[in-house]
């Protein structure tokens, strides 16, 4: 058996960076704990990931809720930018069946979208929140 919280990591890795139109609005794909320091904008981390095990006496499971972050700075395009690349994430995470090594996805829907001004008053920073359900394959 896979370790789910490694294997959901890696698949929504290579889905993101695997997919032509979502890398040509962006400068890559990162962790959260992982950003180059001279990381050029737009860009997109996988944040938090917290998985709480929701195995029964038969079954092993996980649940989530998946954070992907979308980091922009560009005088301007505000915004329209930052909810077009959402718009790709959404596309590619959202109700899709991607195959995580071991598990099925019993279910992965998008729960929350915004798009805020981060602390610097410069960055916009775009938030997803994807509630995913991982039983065992």
């Amino acid at each position: 058996m896979t370790w789910a919280p490694r294997e959901l990591q890696k698949t929504i890795y290579e889905t993101l960076t695997g997919d032509v139109t979502l890398m040509a609005l962006i400068n890559g794909v990162f962790d959260s704990t992982s950003v180059p320091e001279e990381q050029t904008f737009p860009f997109v981390t996988i944040g938090e990931n917290p998985l709480e095990i929701r195995s029964n006496y038969t079954t092993r499971g996980w649940s989530s809720q998946m954070t992907i972050h979308v980091w922009y700075q560009e005088a301007g395009r505000g915004r329209k930018q930052v909810q077009a690349i959402q718009a790709e994430i959404d596309r590619l995470l959202d109700q899709q069946n991607i195959c995580v090594d071991g598990w099925n996805i019993v279910g992965l829907r998008a729960q929350f979208v915004d798009v805020i001004v981060d602390t610097d008053n410069v960055t916009l920073h775009g938030i997803q929140i994807f509630n995913l359900l991982l039983g065992e394959a």
